[in-house]
This record gives structure tokens, sequence and C-alpha cells, in this order.
């Protein structure tokens, strides 16, 4: 995971230990600092570790974002997907403490016969990625 950060932005790397989660994180300096932080969930770690490794990442931390592969699924996020555990559980941490999620509408990945697509991004549509694919390799 890479965050990018033009050389003018005052800031330095964060080592926050988690153990269901990978995490890159940054604090931006200024007047208020603002941590900016990574992270990939493997979609079979502990669906339990991910609530603790969150609040890890925010403990003591006022302005602080976190971006990412969640791996959680929830008709809230994404009306056409069928929910996970881990998107329930994420739902219901997200209500409770006040944040808000902000993710793209469409599926950001296909799956089909054991292979996995990913689309170009979450701008466009992965059916579109899919076809390009399917055309190069005639």
């Amino acid at each position: 995971m890479v965050i990018l950060v033009q050389n003018s932005i005052g800031h330095h790397g964060l080592d926050i230990h988690t153990h269901g989660v990978e995490n890159t994180a940054i604090n931006i300096e200024g007047d208020n600092v603002i941590t900016i932080c990574s992270i990939y969930r493997r979609p079979l770690s502990p669906r339990g570790a991910m609530v603790l490794d969150l609040l890890r990442i925010l403990r003591n931390r006022n302005h602080c974002i976190i971006v990412g592969n969640f791996n959680a699924k929830h008709r809230l996020w994404n009306h056409l997907s069928v929910g996970n555990p881990v998107g329930t559980e994420l739902f219901k941490f997200v209500s409770n403490c006040g944040f808000v999620i902000t993710a793209p509408t469409e599926a950001t990945c296909l799956r089909r016969t054991g292979f996995v697509w990913p689309s170009i991004s979450p701008c466009h549509n992965p059916l579109r990625a899919l076809k390009r694919l399917q055309s190069r390799r005639l």
C-alpha cells in the first residue's frame, strides 16, 4: 500500500500495530494534525479483529481518514452486493461511532470461473473492462 504525498506537505510516517489488517499510515503536519491510513483486510481475516484494528488506528487521533479495501460488503454502500458478516460488523461500528462511509456504487472486481478481473477504476463500468480483457485474449 502506498500513500502519495507532495514534498511541499509536511508529513511523517506512523507505525500502527494491527492484527487483522495491513496498514500504511502518515500524519499530515499543521495546526490540526490529520492522520491518513490506508488499510487492506484479507478476505479470510478474522472479522472480529477489524473493529479492534480500526479502534487502534483511531485511538488518540482527532482527525483521521481511513481508506482501503476492507473486504466488507453491505447493501448500504453497494445496493447490488450481497452483504457479508464483516460488512454488517462495519456498518454497526460506523453507525454507533458516527463515522461516514464513502464507497463506489459499482463493483470494483468481477469473479468468473475462479479468476478475478479488477476494474480499471471505480469510475468505470467493470463489464466494459472485462470485455476489453476478453477481446485481447482472442
